[in-house]
């Protein structure tokens, strides 16, 4: 970029976040962002212009798209539509999924899934999983039976191209994977790139997966999801170039019918199903993201699932959290909406604590760190992947 397009980037990045900052619309600040993105470039094509009058022309052009349109929005509508969304629903409906058979080495299930068992761990009793979760209110913490959640994750792991004069050292990869995942205790299924499932670690034990970590729905919130949600891990490595993680039909299809059985076994929530961008934190610079395995590009209609994406981020409103520009680059558009709505609700819930909002948020990140440090005192591990 020329010296004068720096100096224009860095005037115009404290404008733009002053005129977000005074939108209280999320939907509005959204749509303000993603034309503001667009402004720059246009700003930056326009200063290799060479005649001044056609500067002028098209900074004045640009500066009238800017201008706030004065538009009836559907915002209240649909935020309350996204916080309804929350909610664990009583009515959702879970497939009714069976075992089929059952021999040495593999399950079968009545939607066609197939399970690998012959990696999997001996149960050990003092890895067996007191899965818990706390109240939205007080945040108490609540024992609860079973898991409620499921974070999707990607391997991360070195990949080959997907050929068929591959497929040997394909095989010989994955087997070598699902042996460092037991030596980690990192997930309690593995879906490698020929979509074949491999249970890793009992599902009545915690795996090491998530660590530093919050989600929260309308009844719950969840700190350190290693014990209370499960982990599924994509055979994948999210490309620097693109973004899009290095999936085949046949693992979202294997997904698909793996989050199907668990879901119907567990009665966990479509709410529930998260990625692991979405839920990692970093305590110490009080950021979300700290993880971006499947930050803006995870199936989840194709899984069977609601976008959550769209939904409120739970670690910005929940604790008072922040996100850098790394991370918005990361997770692409979609999921800015779910960024917008969480910083609407933050915003609101400390309106109605009638406490100003950055006290709040002061507040909200220092019981994160006590609940973090009690758990570290517990004993309770970080990830190991």
């Amino acid at each position: 970029m020329r010296l004068g397009a720096q100096r224009h980037s860095f005037v115009l990045a404290p404008v733009v976040d002053w005129r977000a900052s005074r939108i209280q619309d999320p939907i509005a600040k959204l749509r303000f962002l993603k034309k503001s993105a667009h402004f720059r470039v246009q700003v930056h094509d326009a200063l290799r212009l060479k005649e001044p009058w056609q500067k002028r022309i098209v900074f004045m052009a640009l500066f009238v798209l800017m201008l706030p349109r004065h538009t009836v929005s559907d915002a209240s509508s649909v935020y309350v539509e996204q916080l309804a969304a929350l909610n664990l629903n009583a009515t959702e409906k879970f497939a009714n999924v069976w075992l089929v058979d059952r021999n040495k080495g593999y399950e079968v299930y009545s939607n066609g899934l197939r399970i690998e068992t012959r990696y999997e761990m001996q149960p050990e009793e003092k890895h067996q999983n007191l899965f818990r979760h706390y109240d939205k209110e007080s945040l108490e913490p609540q024992p609860v039976k079973a898991p409620e959640g499921i974070v999707f994750h990607t391997t991360e792991s070195h990949i080959l191209p997907f050929e068929q004069e591959q497929s040997k050292k394909i095989q010989w990869l994955g087997e070598n994977l699902i042996y460092y995942v037991r030596g980690k205790r990192a997930y309690h299924y593995v879906i490698d790139r020929f979509g074949r499932v491999f249970r890793v670690v009992p599902e009545n034990e915690e795996a090491y997966h998530a660590g530093h970590s919050v989600w929260a729905n309308g009844k719950a919130v969840y700190v350190n999801l290693n014990q209370s949600f499960l982990a599924v891990s994509f055979e994948a490595q999210t490309r620097d170039t693109d973004g899009m993680p290095t999936v085949s039909e046949a693992q979202i299809h294997a997904g698909k019918v793996l989050t199907e059985m668990l879901r119907g076994k567990y009665l966990i929530a479509s709410a529930n199903c998260v990625t692991h961008a979405q839920v990692s934190v970093n305590p110490s610079s009080m950021l979300i993201g700290d993880h971006t395995d499947w930050a803006g590009n995870f199936p989840f209609v194709e899984m069977g699932l609601r976008d959550n994406y769209e939904i409120p981020t739970a670690g910005l409103y929940s604790f008072g959290l922040t996100y850098d520009q790394f991370y918005v680059k990361s997770t692409g558009v979609r999921l800015w909406k779910g960024l917008v709505l969480a910083e609407e609700q933050l915003r609101q819930d400390a309106a109605a604590h009638g406490v100003p909002l950055a006290a709040y948020r002061k507040n909200r990140q220092k019981k994160l760190k006590e609940m973090l440090e009690a758990l570290r005192t517990k004993g309770a591990p970080e990830e190991t992947n």
